[in-house]
């Protein structure tokens, strides 16, 4: 090889010869062929990412602990696998040097399998096994089997910390979702940066009403909020 890691990470590390990336095992064998553009530094989940010429566009996909390829390779973006899933995003459209239709994300599984499909326009927070996915500005939690748990009436970034997340609404679907009940997409979906917050668990139902001006972050099983200046 012409390029080794420093040492094993998992039993594995990556290698490099002319210019080609793969891994061997703690054994020295060949895991994955020299192939590859570039690969991840370790596996994370069962997996690790590689990039690859796909049709002359260089392009990332995931391979697995067996050495195989784990779905397609055809993501401009890719993350390592944290709480069971990672983010990927496919390229933009192009014509004629003008975006026709604009990069979007999606989730893998832990073996690099799509969740879902690539229809967001961003994720982040991935955070307790539940991912935070954006369109037009606003914000739904989606969890680890793919399924959309809230609708996108979230206003501003949550994650969930010791099983719960503190959302803030807009007042007409703060008005509409109430304790013990799913979020509800109400008719008006104007955002606005006004709202009120309140905490929801990763079913999505609310344990509280929206009735907060402010939730602090859970402590020692509680949170401090505020409503009507108190």
């Amino acid at each position: 090889y012409t390029k080794t890691a420093n040492g094993m990470t998992d039993g594995y590390a990556w290698v490099s010869l002319n210019g080609k990336y793969g891994y061997i095992d703690c054994h020295g064998k060949t895991l994955v062929p020299c192939i590859y553009e570039e690969v991840a530094p370790s596996f994370s989940g069962n997996v690790a990412w590689a990039k690859k010429l796909v049709k002359k566009e260089s392009l990332y996909g995931y391979v697995n602990r067996q050495g195989t390829e784990a779905g397609e390779f055809m993501y401009s973006k890719v993350t390592d696998v944290k709480e069971g899933m990672a983010v990927v995003c496919t390229p933009a459209v192009m014509e004629k040097g003008v975006v026709r239709q604009a990069a979007k994300y999606g989730l893998v599984n832990a073996d690099g399998l799509p969740l879902t499909e690539p229809k967001y326009d961003g994720i982040s927070m991935l955070s307790e096994g539940m991912a935070l996915c954006k369109k037009s500005n606003r914000y739904c939690f989606v969890n680890a089997r793919g399924e959309e748990v809230t609708p996108f009436i979230i206003n501003t970034p949550s994650r969930f910390i010791d099983g719960v997340a503190i959302v803030k609404l807009c007042p007409d679907d703060a008005a509409a979702s109430v304790k013990g009940g799913k979020l509800v997409k109400s008719p008006s979906s104007k955002r606005t940066q006004d709202g009120l917050y309140g905490i929801i668990d990763k079913s999505g139902t609310a344990l509280t009403g929206f009735v907060y001006e402010s939730v602090a972050k859970p402590s020692y099983g509680v949170l401090a909020v505020t409503k009507g200046g108190r």
